[in-house]
């Protein structure tokens, strides 16, 4: 007889109940050697001298131990018993970042309120039906049972610090809960547009919020050319009517000491465009302005903190400060294209840079583009179109496709440049005296940066999201030093081109961390370590992580420990009560419409309790009957 139909718990089962008849085995008159999975044919007429086709005598006992071998058979399957289930009542609880914000009436958080229709909606559910608690959360759903006692959970649930899923995945989760619940309603700062009058599903939003001012954005640059020079950028929306009064300070992030300051009028001049606003929308965050701030001193962590003068506050605390680490200084990667074999002789000495040099007749774009430098340099060349990377091109040749040239001119002097721009820092413009130049003329997506009597003698401007920069006289060989002004612009030229590349942007609350995979061997967990933000100790991590809270994360992973930088920075999160478009019809909710759910009912241990019952029925049975064979 096979047993493989059995779960390992079926055929303990069997076991036992072979060990249960052992001792009445042995209580037999003449002791010998027996099996005790032979006990059903105990007692059994021999069918020796009888005819094949006789009648088969057999004792009750055996149809009781039969009984019992089927019970326990039919148990160890498992089986389950369903029945179409009543609709019950669907909670659905926002706990998004935007639900920290303060209400404009009572002061008190959103969640709070939304806990407390959550509670009064849980007294209202009927006797015998039961209520299911969802929260959101940055991926999906996270269903919470607690029957019969969900209102239990309540004093559990906390708010998260991550953003709402996407609008399109939060209304399908929306929709598929209402589908065959008697009632589904969600707690929540969102405006719900969308609903027939008719629906299943019912909205209590708890607002209007105060006005807010958040952090939208902020980096942290450390040009590899120049470790020592750190510059930072903080992008702040505020609403259109906004006339609070405060400012930005940058600090340490591990000390709390002031670094630079400025106020809200510092700022670069507000800009009203976002997604909303091109869709044709109102504008739900429609203004931000960014601030800027050069040489910072070196420190591990930045925090960017808004602060208001005096007692007034803004309605969302959360995204009054973001914290960024230092860069790693790495690598970048340069692809020289010279007919000159010696113009990358001084660029070698750059530290950090990690020069490859070409002919202008080897220059494949499609391969420079798979080999994915950090930017491309032209000497003395041009290629047919601009690259898919950014670029400089100094001096380029008469002729070029890119960029149309003036007449050539013997020592040109500087006559202007554009104060401030990346590429005039540290430059004395009288000592740069090119002894001979070409005049490059701007086209739409680029502008001058330094003029000069012959023309503009360089040009620089972004298109596709990708830096380009133009000289109309020649930068190489480099030669550090020995001609400093001229090393100064070439050393502003690489810092601009990798400026973009190299920024610590810091992660976004709600993104899964996982370990470095550099290495195939496997970590032990006491080798791989994270530290929330506000804990003191660290906690070993083998799968990813969702980083749901904000603030600095530190992160031990073999021999490194470094720092990791969360913030909420969304800038649709940090407007509570904006819009949420539901495209839902009064059909999709009725539980009438679609199929019943079912609900299950675990039948095997009952089974389990029927075979112990007949057991000891049959134990019993055994010890009334003959001591003797």
């Amino acid at each position: 007889m096979s047993l493989g139909f059995l779960s390992p718990a079926g055929l303990f089962l069997l076991l036992g109940l072979q060990l249960l008849a052992l001792p009445y085995l042995l209580r037999r008159r003449h002791p010998r050697v027996v099996v005790p999975a032979l006990f059903l044919y105990q007692g059994l007429p021999s069918g020796s001298g009888r005819r094949p086709w006789g009648r088969l005598r057999l004792p009750p006992r055996f149809f009781l131990q039969l009984s019992i071998l089927l019970l326990l058979a039919v148990a160890a399957a498992r089986p389950v018993l369903q029945a179409a289930a009543e609709p019950g009542v669907v909670l659905i609880l926002d706990t998004s970042a935007s639900m920290q914000a303060l209400g404009a009436v009572h002061g008190e958080s959103l969640f709070t309120h939304a806990k407390a229709g959550l509670r009064a909606e849980l007294a209202r559910v009927p006797a015998g039906r039961g209520a299911e608690i969802y929260t959101t959360n940055p991926l999906g759903p996270v269903e919470v049972r607690d029957t019969p006692a969900p209102e239990r959970l309540l004093d559990r649930l906390t708010v998260s610090d991550a953003p709402d899923p996407d609008d399109a995945a939060l209304a399908d989760l929306l929709r598929r809960l209402a589908i065959g619940a008697a009632r589904a309603v969600f707690f929540t700062d969102r405006q719900v547009s969308g609903l027939p009058d008719d629906s299943q599903l019912r909205v209590e939003t708890f607002g209007p919020a105060r006005p807010n001012v958040g952090i939208h954005a902020l980096y942290v640059h450390r040009s590899p050319f120049f470790p020592d020079r750190v510059q930072a950028g903080v992008r702040v929306g505020f609403p259109a009517d906004d006339d609070s009064a405060w400012r930005l300070v940058v600090e340490d992030g591990q000390t709390g000491r002031a670094l630079a300051s400025r106020s809200a009028a510092s700022g670069d001049p507000p800009k009203t465009a976002n997604r909303a606003e091109e869709a044709g929308e109102p504008p739900a965050s429609p203004r931000q302005t960014t601030f800027s701030f050069s040489a910072l001193p070196r420190t591990d962590v930045y925090r960017a903190r808004i602060v208001f003068d005096g007692e007034q506050a803004d309605g969302l605390a959360l995204d009054n400060e973001a914290v960024a680490v230092l860069p790693e200084l790495a690598q970048v990667s340069v692809l020289l294209v010279s007919p000159d074999p010696a113009a990358g002789a001084g660029l070698a000495r750059i530290p950090n840079l990690r020069l490859t040099r070409l002919r202008p007749e080897e220059y494949d774009p499609t391969r420079a583009t798979r080999a994915h430098y950090t930017f491309l340099l032209f000497h003395l060349a041009t290629p047919p179109a601009l690259p898919a990377a950014p670029a400089a091109f100094l001096l380029p040749p008469e002729g070029n496709p890119l960029f149309d040239l003036g007449d050539p001119a013997q020592r040109p002097a500087v006559t202007d440049w554009t104060v401030g721009h990346p590429l005039t820092s540290y430059l004395t413009f009288p000592l740069l005296a090119p002894a001979y130049a070409h005049a490059v003329r701007p086209a739409a997506w680029n502008r001058p940066v330094v003029e000069s009597t012959a023309g503009p003698l360089i040009l620089a401007g972004e298109r596709n999201g990708r830096r380009y920069v133009a000289t109309g006289f020649d930068l190489l060989p480099y030669l550090g030093r020995a001609n400093l002004p001229v090393s100064i612009l070439t050393l502003n030229i690489l810092h601009w081109l990798t400026e973009a590349d190299v920024a610590a942007h810091p992660l976004s609350t709600g993104t899964v961390f996982s370990p470095r995979t550099e290495t195939s061997e496997p970590i032990s967990a006491p080798r791989r370590q994270l530290r929330f933000p506000g804990e003191a100790d660290f906690r070993p991590f083998e799968q990813a992580v969702v980083l749901d809270r904000q603030g600095v994360y530190r992160v031990r992973e073999e021999e490194t420990d470094r720092p990791l930088a969360v913030n909420l920075m969304n800038a649709d999160e940090s407007t509570p009560g904006r819009p949420l478009r539901l495209e839902m019809s009064a059909a999709d909710s009725r539980p009438e419409v679609h199929s019943p759910q079912m609900r299950e009912h675990v039948v095997w241990p009952w089974l389990i309790l029927a075979a112990a019952v007949l057991c000891g029925m049959e134990w019993w049975w055994a010890g009334r009957g003959p001591r003797s064979a």
